[in-house]
């Protein structure tokens, strides 16, 4: 019982590390979104200019904003994950056991995840506007990646950036969501171990 115990909290390790990853990967992706150093995430594409020449984006009020939920959002989640890393690290030595808390650090999980896939469907309509934008002016291109890989554009890569952003936004959800289940599971485990204590007393 005690092994699989502690195989559960090896597995819970793991599984925090690489939350932690996804989620600074999450903050150092969404950093590199910008256009003249402003935040692309939520960004409006207008054309000033006549058809064929440079493209100028402006920057909405609402975008830079995104980019600080975002990034901010992320920061607290790696900022609790390292938490959480602490105190399971702890409990796998023996020097604080506190089931109680388990419960608690589940809810913040589900509440992570939530808030994760949030992030993720934001990133996924800032994409779909700025596409929407470029590709409302060239016709002839169907995708993104076509518009970038053809015409000269100043900030080459974005839809690589935004899809990477979604990608370590979507890990971190399903993580986060793991982890709320792993939390559950050992909460239980302490309340097999504390009813068959008291049975055993009982007997005796």
């Amino acid at each position: 019982m005690s092994f699989r115990k502690d195989m559960l909290r090896y597995a819970t390790l793991v599984i925090l590390a690489v939350t932690f990853i996804a989620g600074l990967s999450v903050i150092i992706i969404t950093a590199e979104i910008k256009y003249d150093g402003e935040c692309m995430v939520l960004a409006d594409v207008e054309w000033k200019s006549s058809k064929g020449s440079s493209v100028n984006i402006y920057v909405l009020n609402t975008s830079s904003a995104s980019c600080s939920f975002i990034m901010g959002y992320h920061g607290l989640a790696v900022a609790v994950c390292f938490v959480f890393f602490i105190y399971f690290i702890l409990l796998l030595r023996k020097v604080v056991v506190y089931p109680r808390a388990l419960p608690w650090f589940a809810l913040l999980c589900i509440i992570a995840a939530v808030f994760s896939l949030v992030c993720v469907m934001v990133l996924y309509i800032g994409l779909s506007n700025l596409c929407d934008g470029f590709l409302e002016r060239y016709e002839g291109y169907t995708t993104c990646e076509a518009f970038e890989s053809s015409y000269h554009y100043d900030r080459k890569g974005f839809t690589g950036l935004f899809k990477g952003a979604q990608i370590a936004s979507w890990l971190s959800c399903v993580f986060w969501a793991v982890m709320a289940l792993m939390l559950f599971a050992q909460r239980k485990s302490f309340r097999i171990r504390r009813s068959l204590r008291v049975e055993n007393s009982i007997q005796t």
